[in-house]
């Protein structure tokens, strides 16, 4: 019901404010100084509807309260709905009152079939005015003003047995897909979520992800790879571990994705913004730092200590989409934020994502909790735990509207070429076109409250409108005696209160206790003992353990760097010990473990190489190899690797040294996984590729019985392999090596299978058969057919697709003639030269024999005339 909810909003806004009369009365008065006659309307939507299925039976005045709602005036109140039955029976709905504009509804659900007589009626109203100054004020007499009853005109809704008309959603697509998505394509959210920063929890929730190691677009971050030369041998260029990451907090948004580049070497120094789009790699544009405002202080510093300052820029740090809704305005707007600084120079800037210009800036953000709300505006949980306080800074709130009062509040609006102060409440002021000048207080922050003071520790997670959790345990190398953990409720109704505080004992012999992970989804939080590596989980709802211990102490180096992952109610769990554990989190059963074996022991970190979380998504995991300060020569033997969440199997991976650490994760979105490796400085589109399938055959005219060579190729369209045989989904792996990462061409490598069908000019269709491509020769196919008849025929090869590559098809077409009859024979001069001797013997020994009989003729009539 919300849409038709939405929809009468909007055409009745419209409507109200094309139509409602604006009386200018000059006169005052001390009790009733005017009277109005409103007009009331009322519809249902949908209408007809199905028996016991709901319709919105929404209404509205033909006119606005006379005094601005949000100025302290009056909506029109106690509206009723009176409603006659098929049976007679009348029923009468209540509502208390309108909004702003004078719009009100509710749904309702009928359950007899037949005719339904609805009506609305309005009592009557004083409505008090006690000033013109507001702009949304339409009646310019200060006093109270008598509206008068009124009822609408009696609204015919017929129920009946047949179902509702309901549009048909658009599944989600099989094949190839671009941005942007038609809107009417609803369920394609499913597929199409943003990386606007790392998820909650290293779980993307609303893409599909790579299923095989093929890519689709390279493209070079830095100088990275093997140096060259005798002087350097076998060391490469710094891949920007330890503190001088190049691949920084990148940003997917709407099949764009948006990163840094340094072109110092350092990721300090005035970094460029860089938009191309995800499928292509195609660079769409790019903004230089030191055109984005003044420069900010930046301290250096390392190991905990700080070395002074330095003048840079606000860097890219994560995007946002934020929708926005009110009467007037309807949608999402899409940007992204650079911040940075210290003290006074602190800065977000804020830049629209679609053309990279620089719209505006925050100062005085507050530091706290970062996360998005339900309307993907930005929070700032800021929590005081000392003095015992909480505030919600909101980005929405933090920025004015076009107004204070009536449709300009409504408006949402940026103030290009601002910098605005938003650390406390401010004034704002905007001069109207007439030169009115209006000024109001903007708050950025939502609602402060209090809180138990003296709370021990931090705040560990938050989750907006349920509980902020927070702890004294780190994540480091100490923790205290006792440990706690603590939640806060933030659900409105208790919002402040402690839920619950635990205090547990410290495990003895120094035993370090370690925060892990919160899923308020599962509402379980895990911690662990450093030195065992024993794992526990307990209760969100009290604070009691559920499970463990857990001893997951087989690989030492487990000890460093643990990561986590939490989805489909699993936690995973991989660190420097080379092992990826999943758990059920509710039960902490261990229902899997998978190894990145390092036989060789090139890397130095016992058994395995060492893991880390790359991310979640479509029922798969993606782990990387990295590490915090990598020694060069870089060992061999880092990949990335796609395990399946159900059951542990490696699905795939390739070699792949990835650049995750220091907070950034492998970015997956709209299907496709983004990374840079280390091992060449560049940046890896992996995902599905577009093909193109290419048919033909010869003699393009046979005669029926006759055969036809059907050939052709399927070749790889990506531009990282453009031109390329399409090579089957196990193979993928070892081919993108040698493709694009320099690796020896493999020995064997299979093709991928191609349908043929013929297509009749009668309309008959024949499934000819199916070939397999051959990449080591080109990609080629072949088959030899006969056609079963003659006429013309359509051949089509249809490439269905497979985990690595979309599909593609091409067609040709041949002749086919009938049989022509037999001809004559004749002889050749040398058959009859062969054969004359033999005709001339025998007509010779004729004519001896008819001389012979001649000449007995001849003497017998002599006889016969002697006698």
């Amino acid at each position: 019901m919300a849409k038709f909810s939405k929809i009468f909003l909007v055409v009745a806004f419209a409507t109200l404010m094309l139509n409602a009369t604006i009386p200018i009365v000059h006169s005052q008065a001390t009790t009733i100084v005017g009277t109005y006659q409103p007009y009331i309307y009322i519809v249902a939507m949908p209408n007809p509807v199905q028996v016991n299925r709901p319709t919105y039976l929404g209404g509205f005045f033909d006119c606005p309260p006379p005094y601005p709602v949000s100025w302290g005036g009056e909506p029109f109140k106690n509206i009723k709905i009176e409603i006659t039955r098929p049976d007679g029976q009348k029923e009468t709905l209540t509502i208390q009152k309108t909004d702003e504009v004078g719009l009100f509804g509710i749904s309702y659900t009928p359950n007899q079939v037949g005719t339904y007589k609805v009506k609305a009626i309005f009592p009557g109203q004083i409505m008090p005015i006690p000033d013109t100054r507001p702009p949304g004020s339409w009646i310019r007499t200060v006093g109270n003003w008598n509206f008068l009853p009124c009822e609408s005109k009696e609204y015919v809704l017929t129920v009946t047995e047949q179902p509702t008309p309901v549009i048909e959603d658009t599944p989600l697509p099989q094949g190839y897909w671009r941005r942007p998505i038609y809107a009417i394509h609803r369920l394609w959210y499913s597929i199409s979520g943003n990386w606007l920063s790392i998820p909650p929890n290293n779980f993307a929730s609303s893409t599909k992800a790579p299923e095989t190691a093929h890519i689709v677009w390279t493209k070079p971050l830095a100088l990275g790879g093997l140096v060259g030369g005798e002087q350097y041998t076998s060391h490469s260029y710094h891949m920007g571990q330890a503190y001088e990451g190049k691949w920084v907090n990148p940003i997917v948004i709407s099949g764009r994705l948006y990163y840094m580049e340094y072109g110092h070497g350092h990721s300090q120094y005035y970094p460029d913004i860089v938009c191309v789009d995800i499928r292509s790699g195609e660079e769409i544009w790019r903004i230089n730092a030191t055109g984005r405002g003044d420069p900010v202080k930046v301290q250096l510093s390392g190991g905990g200590a700080a070395y002074g300052y330095w003048d840079g820029y606000p860097q890219l740090s994560f995007g946002q989409v934020y929708y926005y809704e009110s009467p007037n305005q309807h949608g999402a707007f899409a940007y992204f934020w650079c911040t940075g600084g210290l003290g006074a120079t602190a800065r977000w800037d804020m830049y629209d994502a679609w053309t990279g210009d620089w719209i505006m800036s925050l100062k005085g953000v507050p530091s706290g909790t970062r996360t998005y709300g339900p309307n993907g505006e930005i929070f700032i949980y800021v929590v005081n735990l000392a003095r015992g306080w909480i505030a919600l800074w909101n980005s929405s709130a933090a920025i004015p509207r076009a107004g204070p009062i009536g449709t300009d509040a409504w408006q949402y609006r940026l103030w290009p070429g601002a910098t605005i102060d938003v650390s406390k409440p401010y004034n704002w002021t905007v001069t109207s076109p007439t030169g009115v000048k209006y000024s109001w207080t903007v708050n950025p922050y939502s609602w402060n409250i209090t809180i138990p003071a003296n709370l021990p520790g931090s705040v560990w997670a938050v989750d907006n409108d349920n509980m902020i959790v927070g702890s004294n345990l780190g994540t480091t190398y100490y923790s205290y005696n006792p440990w706690s953990v603590w939640a806060i409720s933030l659900n409105p109704k208790t919002r402040g209160q402690l839920l619950w505080l635990k205090n547990y004992p410290a495990p003895p012999n120094n035993i370090t206790m370690q925060r892990i992970a919160v899923s308020f989804k599962d509402k379980v939080f895990v911690v662990r003992e450093k030195e065992t590596l024993k794992y526990y989980g307990y209760s969100l709802d009290g604070g009691e353990r559920i499970w463990g211990p857990l001893d997951l102490s087989r690989f030492v180096f487990d000890m460093y760097e643990p990561q986590t992952a939490i989805a489909y109610g699993k936690l995973f769990i991989c660190a420097y010990g080379g092992a990826l554990y999943c758990i059920d989190i509710k039960s902490g059963q261990l229902l899997w473990t998978y190894e990145a074996t390092d036989p060789t022991g090139e890397a130095m970190y016992g058994e395995n190489f060492p893991l880390k979380i790359g991310t979640v998504a479509d029922r798969k995991i993606y782990v990387v190899t990295s590490e915090h300060s990598p020694t060069n020569p870089l060992h061999r033997g880092a990949r990335l690797r796609c395990i399946d969440v159900d059951t542990g199997n490696e699905i795939w991976s390739i070699r792949h040294w990835s650049s995750v650490q220091h907070s950034t994760y492998v970015v997956i979105a709209d299907g496709y996984l983004i990374d840079c490796d280390a091992y060449d400085l560049q940046i890896y589109c992996y995902g599905k590729g577009q093909t193109l399938t290419e048919v033909s055959a010869s003699p393009k005219t046979v005669t029926e019985g006759s055969s036809v060579l059907i050939e052709g190729k399927v070749v790889d369209l990506s531009p990282a392999v453009k031109g390329t045989p399409c090579v089957a989904d196990e193979d993928m792996s070892s081919w993108m090596e040698y493709l694009v990462k320099q690796f020896p061409m493999p020995n064997s490598v299979k093709g991928v299978r191609v349908q043929l069908y013929a297509f009749a000019e009668d309309g008959s269709s024949t499934f000819i058969g199916e070939v397999t491509t051959d990449p080591l020769n080109g990609g080629i196919f072949k088959l030899l057919w006969a056609p079963p008849k003659e006429g013309t025929y359509i051949i089509t090869a249809v490439f269905p697709g497979s985990k690595s590559y979309w599909d593609s098809y091409a067609s040709t077409a041949i002749g086919v003639t009938s049989a022509p009859l037999e001809a004559p024979t004749y002889a050749t001069a040398e058959q009859v030269a062969e054969n004359i001797e033999p005709i001339k013997s025998t007509i010779n020994a004729i004519q001896l024999i008819i001389i012979a009989l001649a000449l007995m003729v001849m003497v017998c009539l002599c006889l016969v005339a002697y006698d």
